[in-house]
């Protein structure tokens, strides 16, 4: 899957890998976020994050399984999985604190985020993350959720 942001691009890329370190021969599915850009040297590409892997837990309510990374340099990027429920889920939204929202689609249900660092604050020690994450059907939010936590439906 790819994503252009800002004349970034974002790639998942979805792989096998054996894990002979934990258990000789045991193969798993693994994933990786590239940010590829394109400077006056050519492109230049490096790892943003993993993607989320693992079994979801069985659930009604749609939410998203988070994998992210942070820095001055390229910001906040993130690779969210989609996990539907019952729900027609089309697009996530991330809120942060200083008033930035971005939106992403829900194309094969992974959205894909690249947010610069605040201009002016140039604290390594204060992540630059999402406060709360919102999963739209349409414009509609149907459903929120912190980074870290469980979903919570919205009040109806």
């Amino acid at each position: 899957m790819h994503r252009e942001v800002a004349g970034r691009h974002l790639f998942a890329l979805s792989y096998e890998q054996t894990l002979n370190h934990v258990a000789p021969g045991r193969r798993v599915e693994a994933g990786s976020l590239i940010l590829a850009e394109q400077t006056h040297r050519g492109w230049l590409a490096c790892y943003a994050c993993g993607l989320p892997s693992g079994r979801p837990p069985d659930m009604t309510e749609p939410f998203v399984t988070i994998a992210s990374g942070w820095n001055l340099e390229l910001g906040y990027r993130a690779a969210m999985k989609l996990h539907r429920g019952d729900s027609e889920v089309t697009a996530v939204r991330l809120r942060f604190a200083d008033g930035t929202t971005t939106t992403a689609d829900t194309e094969d249900d992974l959205a894909l985020f690249l947010v610069d660092h605040p201009a002016g604050d140039s604290s390594p020690n204060r992540p630059y993350s999402p406060q709360t994450i919102e999963l739209l059907e349409n414009d509609r939010v149907i459903a929120t959720q912190l980074p870290r936590q469980p979903p919570s439906p919205p009040n109806r």
